[in-house]
């Protein structure tokens, strides 16, 4: 049984919906107060702090380990969950009951924090009974403490409670002209410097770290109009000045390498148009270091070695790898990267796939190569890749050695993955019909989490036909891969299969051998001799797969962490091999995650850094009152919160008037729009989206949300859309025959990609809140002082 604490980490990773995790609750040990501290002292991101106080409000039992355990952690840890109790209040009679103990105890045993009692204001202005004996007692052990309820508890209770409040002497009572609603400006006066500063700062940081902005503001003159609105009224030299001094060096992996690339590429030409020369602005070293000018690129070089006929020449006498090395250190980068491209799509056009292997093989040998060409092509790269992938058969001709035909496919399905692993792009919500898209979401993502082994309850003769040739083939090859009493893996049985059928079959395969072998069902000895098989390095795809889905569903499992040391092991110990760099920097940073190793560390290009907040430390306080405001990463990273915290520091500034949280939620604003809208079409949609009347409908309640066991949720479908998109279908069809002209992926790619980042922008999560929230809501009139003051940012949008 797992412990309570063990299911919250679980409910991140496998996204558990709240009414799971809390029937999942009930099967763990019983908990034990010392579980509920070490639970509140756990370093717990937001969502899982929001399923502790859903388990916490679900029932009488929970709710008193709750609250009789939430006064024994420090202040700043009592705060975070105070605010989440206030953001989820159900007005369920023990949890106010409980929470009326515990607010008690701690005002009469602890030296009260001044944050802590005003949660206690806020959550007692949601309490529905304003004239119980403990309500009153409560607020005048918080008078006594010294808090300025006159001032403060404006705005948060309503006028009932104040009224009587005010009976009881507690505070003032004020007139109806004091008290009536006063519109509150959200403009900036005050501050404006410090606001202007940060919000270039945030644009930059935000363009820097986006292939598709990179592409919109490519122009010096457009990027120069844009910043300039940052920074009214000053001279050009000071302009460069302030342009110098707004960029992210303290970021890390490819938002630095894009970071140090823009100063080294854009700002020359930039400063060039402002009439401006380096040596009049007070720059670092560092940044000096990076304007210096490159040499140029020998061109002609690189066009005769990348048609250089693999005949006569090997990959290894070619020179490639060094190159392409030398390459990213030189200039006229978007030159080189387009060159590059031509290339590829010209050897994809005219089936030159052992010339695309070696340029493949090359290039994701060096990732800053890789950055360089999509910092000036956006995701050309990826999208080249994944219809190559797609609309390629690697069908084996009578005199092709398969293993060299097959390995094409796999370094191009690695240079899929790696660019999807290095530079952070999501395709797991993406649903198209694409082999390459469909493999790295299936089994790359999920190893086959989505299928069963279970057969559908109602079948025909055809689907029966189905599931047995497809138990037929499975047990074809779990002979001849872990049984040795058999001749192994012929080639034969190889080619029985095409090499995307392979990457499909052979992951699922191994995962189970593998929970096999931790059921005891078979010894490790088995499982050894089955894994030598993926040392062939056209079946590095499959290893990617599994050391994907060990990593994720890693619980401190031996036999994982032994098996991935196993898969490792060759190409730690092969570093003159160009796929072992490859494979490294897919896996190397979830494989740290199980096994450190230091030998793997060195080959990892750009490593992952986990960002921690100390647990006394409240997350959106650290972000607002930093000496100097740099947090864009838990602001973009956090977006549902971010929103939430923009709303609240919205309500609390209509009664502080404090100008630093003006400043702050203006920053927030800008936030929202910068991360929501690239074009006009972007500006119009939000205009219209924030302009209709909200609808509180549910429009899911009549659909079917029953599973049912068919035969497409069987391991059988895995080859159901296995129809290969040959470019030559289309190109031998006369017109007699009517063939589906297929769109390519990557044309769909950029559509459902574009929806994916609106869906998941800031206004995008605004909006959602705006929708829910009625008259009836405490923050109703915030949400639609706030919808206003964005729609005034939109209409002056540039």
């Amino acid at each position: 049984m797992h412990k309570l604490l063990d299911l919250l980490h679980e409910a991140i990773a496998k996204k558990i919906p709240q009414k799971s995790f809390i029937l999942l609750s009930a099967l763990c040990t019983p908990i034990t107060d010392d579980e509920i501290v070490q639970i509140f002292q756990s370093p717990l991101k937001n969502e899982q702090i929001r399923l502790f106080v859903d388990w916490a409000t679900s029932s009488i039992s929970n709710c008193h380990k709750f609250w009789s355990n939430l006064g024994q952690v420090e202040d700043g840890i009592q705060v975070r969950f105070l605010q989440e109790v206030r953001r989820e209040y159900n007005h369920q009679s023990f949890v106010y009951d409980e929470f009326i103990r515990y607010a008690f105890d701690y005002l009469n045993n602890s030296t009260p924090s001044s944050e802590i009692v005003n949660e206690f204001v806020h959550l007692l202005g949601l309490m529905k009974d304003t004239t119980s004996s403990e309500f009153i007692e409560l607020f005048k052990l918080i008078k006594q403490t010294g808090y300025n309820l006159q001032q403060t508890t404006r705005g948060v209770l309503t006028s009932e409670q104040l009224n009587h409040l005010a009976d009881l002497n507690l505070i003032e009572s004020e007139s109806m002209e004091d008290t009536s609603e006063v519109g509150v400006s959200l403009d900036v006066t005050g501050k404006l410097d410090t606001y202007l500063e940060v919000k270039r700062k945030l644009w930059v940081y935000q363009i820097t770290r986006d292939f598709n902005k990179l592409q919109l503001y490519e122009d010096a003159g457009s990027f120069l109009r844009h910043f300039k609105v940052c920074v009214p009224n000053q001279e050009n030299g000071e302009v460069a000045q302030l342009l110098i001094s707004s960029f992210p060096l303290n970021v890390e992996g490819f938002h630095l390498f894009n970071v140090e690339n823009f100063i080294s590429t854009r700002v020359p030409p930039m400063l060039e148009e402002l009439g401006v020369v380096i040596d009049q602005l007070e720059v670092s070293s560092n940044v000096k270091r990076l304007l210096v000018s490159k040499a140029e690129p020998d061109l002609k070089r690189l066009q005769d070695l990348l048609n250089t006929d693999p005949e006569f020449i090997s990959f290894e006498e070619s020179g490639l790898i060094n190159f392409i090395s030398e390459l990213s250190r030189k200039g006229s980068q978007k030159k080189v990267s387009e060159t590059i491209l031509e290339h590829m799509r010209e050897f994809v056009r005219t089936k030159q796939l052992e010339k695309l292997n070696r340029l493949l093989l090359a290039l994701m040998n060096n990732i800053e190569m890789v950055n360089i060409i999509m910092f000036h092509t956006n995701l050309s790269l990826l999208h080249i890749l994944i219809d190559y992938i797609d609309f390629e058969t690697f069908a084996i001709g009578s005199e092709d050695d398969f293993q060299d035909v097959y390995s094409y496919c796999g370094v191009g399905v690695l240079s899929i993955i790696l660019i999807l692993e290095v530079f952070h792009i999501d395709l797991s919500k993406i649903d198209l019909n694409s082999y390459a898209v469909g493999f790295v979401n299936n089994f790359y993502y999920r190893l086959g989490d989505n299928l069963t082994n279970n057969t559908p309850l109602e079948k025909d003769d055809d689907d029966l036909t189905i599931i047995g040739n497809y138990n037929n083939l499975v047990t074809e090859w779990i002979n001849a891969l872990f049984d040795d009493s058999n001749d192994g893996l012929s080639d034969e049985l190889m080619k029985s299969l095409g090499i995307k059928q392979i990457y499909k079959l052979m992951p699922i395969i191994y995962k189970q051998a593998i929970m096999a072998t931790k059921l005891g069902k078979i010894n490790m000895g088995i499982l050894s001799n089955g894994l030598d098989y993926l040392s062939q390095l056209f079946l590095l795809p499959v290893t990617t797969c599994l050391v994907k889905w060990m990593a994720r569903d890693n619980k401190d499992s031996g036999l994982y962490k032994q098996v991935i040391s196993e898969l490792m092991k060759p190409n730690v110990d092969q570093d003159s091999n160009p796929m072992s760099r490859i494979i490294l920097n897919i896996c190397g940073n979830d494989v740290l995650r199980v096994v450190n190793d230091n030998k793997i560390k060195q080959f990892i290009h750009y490593k992952d850094v986990e960002k921690t907040i100390e647990n006394n430390i409240n997350v959106w306080e650290r972000v607002k009152f930093s000496s100097s405001f740099d947090q864009f990463d838990l602001l973009l990273k956090n977006k549902r919160e971010t929103i939430l915290y923009m709303i609240q520091e919205s309500y609390t500034f209509q009664e502080t008037k404090d100008e630093n949280s003006k400043l702050f939620i203006n920053l927030l604003i800008s936030v929202s729009i910068l991360d929501s809208i690239e074009n006009i079409d972007d500006l119009e949609y939000w205009k219209r989206e924030l302009n209709k009347t909200s609808e509180l409908q549910s429009k899911s309640n009549n659909e079917d949300k029953t599973f049912s066991c068919i035969l497409d949720y069987h391991y059988s479908s895995i080859f159901n859309d296995d129809v290969d998109k040959s470019m030559d279908d289309m190109d031998n069809n006369d017109g007699k025959d009517d063939i589906e002209m297929k769109v390519p992926a990557s044309e769909e790619l950029k559509t459902v990609q574009r929806q994916l980042i609106l869906q998941d922008s800031l206004l995008s999560h605004f909006k959602a809140i705006k929708d829910k929230t009625n008259h009836a809501n405490l923050f109703y009139k915030t949400v639609r002082v706030l919808t206003d003051k964005i729609l005034e940012e939109l209409d002056t949008w540039n």
